[in-house]
């Protein structure tokens, strides 16, 4: 399975956690599904990606657009569309202290 490289802080606020990670997909990487225990905006920084949340079609942004990912939905696919070029983006994740950031599907 292919893990993104990811970069990041922390900043708490009560039983609440912030989380920015400045996330980097290999040209052509395709992100298996997942699920995130917190709030989530996206900013993509660079590239193109396909992004596909449970219920939804598959949306194709570039840089400078965001999108948001509700607490635990199933984000069934993430995709860096370029096979020459990498992806970069920067997630922000308001979660609680003790939830997990990502969980791959099925575990």
């Amino acid at each position: 399975e292919i893990m993104p490289s990811l970069v990041g802080s922390e900043m708490c606020i009560r039983d609440s956690v912030v989380t920015a990670l400045t996330i980097e997909l290999a040209p052509g990487t395709v992100v298996a599904p997942h699920r995130h225990g917190g709030f989530v905006y996206v900013y993509l920084l660079e590239g193109r990606v396909r992004s596909q949340l449970k219920g939804e079609p598959p949306k194709e942004y570039v840089a400078g657009q965001s999108w948001i990912e509700p607490a635990g939905i199933l984000h069934s696919k993430t995709e860096n569309l370029s096979n020459t070029e990498t992806a970069k983006f920067l997630a922000v994740i308001y979660s609680e202290v003790d939830a997990t950031i990502t969980q791959p599907e099925g575990e």
